[in-house]
């Protein structure tokens, strides 16, 4: 699979969070050394395990394949990932400060160091526990990026297209950093929380069955997502010129907390995938989710526009009422354990 381009984009504000409407990013394609500006347009939030950004690209060539005016900026940095230090995805929670510039020339230094693995997190010094949330953020990234490149026959349909990836240069207070980030299609519209508002009702079965699909054609291209759920499916519109009819697409996004096949034997993954019920998780939530808004405007009616039928393609059941075993089934065999 050919690499993915590598982009390098400098702050030009000293402000105390580079993230703000308005603030202008320079980004540096490598190869070629071109460069342009980009304009933040937006800042997604609530900001939990990277900082998304709509971004203006302002001028200069825009070589990437495939790139138009707006995109999706997402950063990985631990000074403004506000969820991760707030322990809300770890074990981190009541332990790390609010981030504070003086805290990075120590941190400089700390992620040289090997982590203490035998101390317990509120023992570590500030600058340790900085290192450790850099670590997090890389290997968030990495995930990330990872997932996309196998979702490569995915992009630009049912998952956002990765135009780059690379980092984001600040020395903007005499401290060199770099925050790894991804540059990604931008999908104006909705999630599928909030599908009920937008599409026709008759659809959404259609809708959501495709939705249902899409999740195992990411499970077909060896991608177990942690982070299923209606807010991170977006709805991509498009009008016919010919027939003025509107159809609708489903696109997953946030790969951030994802694991690939390659990384683990037939049996550990059909554990893993068996246990997580992605299809599930998407599944039943959308059905409930939708009867309940449905629910509220029709309440005598006992049709709803969507039922979530399982496609079996990963169980769990017990061997049998007098063993603690468990049987997982899937695509790639059935194992006990």
């Amino acid at each position: 699979m050919p690499p993915f381009p590598e982009c390098r984009l400098s702050l030009t504000s000293s402000s105390s969070s580079p993230y703000y409407v308005g603030n202008i990013l320079q980004l540096t394609n490598l190869p070629p050394l071109i460069s342009t500006d980009v304009r933040i347009l937006k800042v997604m939030e609530p900001i939990t395990l990277s900082v998304v950004l709509q971004v203006e690209i302002m001028s200069g060539q825009r070589h990437l394949d495939g790139l138009c005016g707006t995109a999706i900026l997402k950063l990985f940095d631990r000074r403004f990932a506000d969820g991760l230090r707030e322990g809300k995805y770890g074990s981190l929670k009541g332990i790390v400060k609010p981030w504070n510039p003086d805290y990075d020339a120590d941190f400089i230094a700390a992620i040289q160091e090997d982590p203490d693995d035998k101390t317990e997190f509120k023992d570590w010094t500030i600058p340790q526990l900085e290192a450790l949330l850099y670590r997090e953020c890389m290997t968030l990234y990495q995930a990330e990026r990872k997932a996309y490149e196998h979702l490569a026959p995915l992009q630009g349909e049912y998952v956002p297209k990765l135009y780059a990836n690379g980092w984001l240069e600040d020395s903007s207070r005499g401290i060199h950093l770099q925050i790894p980030g991804l540059l990604l299609e931008f999908i104006p519209g909705f999630s599928l929380r909030n599908v009920a508002d937008y599409v026709p009702e008759d659809t959404l079965q259609a809708l959501c069955d495709e939705a249902i699909s899409v999740l195992n054609r990411i499970d077909d291209l060896g991608i177990l997502n942690k982070d299923v759920r209606l807010d991170n499916v977006l709805i991509r519109q498009k009008r016919s010129d010919a027939t003025q009819e509107t159809t609708y697409k489903p696109v997953f996004i946030d790969f951030a907390l994802s694991e690939v096949r390659d990384d683990f034997s037939a049996e550990e993954w059909t554990v893993m995938k068996c246990q997580r019920d992605e299809e599930g998780a998407l599944g039943h939530v959308a059905q409930m989710h939708l009867r309940k808004i449905t629910g509220t405007r029709k309440k005598k009616t006992t049709l709803f526009p969507f039922v979530y039928t399982p496609s079996y393609r990963y169980t769990i059941k017990p061997v049998n009422s007098d063993s603690d075993l468990s049987m997982y089934q899937g695509p790639l065999g059935t194992f006990v354990k």
